[in-house]
């Protein structure tokens, strides 16, 4: 079994400068904090200020997509967003995704319900296994 990550997110959002009320963890990232699996990377969305400051940085990476622009470490493990949305639907900033987020030992995390949508919507086959580890761990934690 790998390491997981999420005893070096806040560590690592030190790192990149960030910090834990500017920035939410979401896809993967809250299954690791809550021991459903082991995440690869962490994916972030951060507030408008920090977004904008990261333009700035020399150690980050520039990618460009049809969701726009993201950064990444240059180790590839943290990808840094301004915006993330269910597929299908609107994206949404980081003072828009407030609602549907909850904090972990002093990182803020999408909650266990929104990452659900949102892999469920997605519905690759790690999304589907993923949703089978996530109903085995509500059964088991109520």
């Amino acid at each position: 079994m790998g390491h997981s990550l999420t005893a070096t997110i806040d560590e690592r959002l030190r790192e990149v400068g960030l910090s834990a009320e500017r920035s939410i963890v979401i896809g993967s990232g809250l299954l690791d904090k809550l021991g459903i699996r082991i995440a690869e990377d962490i994916d972030l969305v951060v507030d408008d200020e920090s977004f904008v400051s990261l333009g700035e940085r020399t150690d980050l990476k520039r990618y460009e997509d049809d969701r726009g622009v993201h950064y990444q470490t240059n180790d590839g493990v943290i990808e840094l967003w301004r915006t993330w949305g269910l597929p299908g639907e609107a994206e949404r900033t980081y003072s828009e995704l407030l609602p549907d987020t909850s904090v972990h030992d002093g990182v803020r995390y999408v909650t266990l319900d929104y990452l659900k949508r949102w892999k469920q919507k997605k519905g690759r086959e790690k999304d589907l296994r993923d949703m089978e580890l996530i109903k085995r761990y509500e059964a088991m934690h109520g």
